[in-house]
């Protein structure tokens, strides 16, 4: 029984869309808004989690590399007083390769602490997002 009705008739596309005139255009998108707008609260949330767990683990990693830094600092002026004072080949080789270790701590340290200010800004971010998400 078809009755010579469309598919557009008994569905017209201005009351899919929320488009019909006299009436209040968006309340046949709400429900879609409302769960997009859930979608998004549930991405940033997730996004929030992981950036959170990946700020923690470099600020754990940093004050381990802060510990090694202090160390090999040490061992690099131990190294350099004991060339200096004895002055053979293996004692310059030990203070060149105690220097190196402090040197690649160094910029482990300062490349942990660039991570660190990322992430803090990117949480910051997620932060902003999720209270306007929530306007």
């Amino acid at each position: 029984m078809n009755n010579g009705a469309t598919v557009d008739d008994i569905f017209p596309v201005s009351q899919v869309l929320g488009l019909m005139s006299g009436g209040n255009q968006t309340s046949t998108l709400l429900p879609y808004a409302s769960a997009v707008g859930s979608f998004s609260r549930w991405n940033i949330n997730r996004q929030l989690k992981s950036t959170t767990a990946a700020l923690r683990h470099a600020e754990g990693e940093l004050r381990i590399e802060r510990e090694q830094l202090l160390s090999y600092r040490d061992d690099a002026a131990d190294a350099v007083s004991f060339s200096v004072l004895d002055g053979n080949a293996a004692d310059r080789d030990e203070a060149f390769r105690a220097r190196r270790h402090l040197d690649r701590s160094s910029e482990n340290v300062a490349r942990l602490q660039s991570l660190i200010t990322n992430l803090r800004a990117e949480q910051d971010e997620l932060l902003d997002r999720m209270s306007s998400s929530h306007d």
